[in-house]
């Protein structure tokens, strides 16, 4: 990928990791950086050291919607069960942890 510009950071790689399946789900390809930087702590600002989620420009502005409805999100109901792995995953959650799928 060339011409990448940061769509999304956290103070985990966890979360992170989440909003990238959310990208590869629709189609969007994403770089993962800064995800073995904790080491640096203490060294340097701890902004610096979150890991950070980079797509290309013309991905950008479609990566940025989509990573602000997942986190804008009303979240309600019951838990669920992921139809492609059959899972339970709570009711917070729109993707399943076991195997990536999004919530039908």
């Amino acid at each position: 990928m060339s011409d990448l510009i940061k769509v999304y950071t956290a103070d985990n790689v966890l979360e992170v990791g989440l909003m990238r399946s959310l990208l590869e789900l629709n189609g969007i390809a994403s770089e993962l950086r800064n995800h073995h930087t904790s080491s640096l702590l203490g060294e340097v600002p701890y902004t610096s050291t979150w890991p950070e989620l980079w797509t290309d420009l013309d991905s950008a502005d479609l990566a940025k919607k989509l990573i602000s409805e997942a986190q804008n999100r009303e979240v309600s109901g019951e838990d669920w069960s992921c139809s492609s792995c059959d899972e339970q995953i709570p009711s917070n959650f729109d993707l399943c942890w076991q195997c990536g799928s999004i919530r039908s």
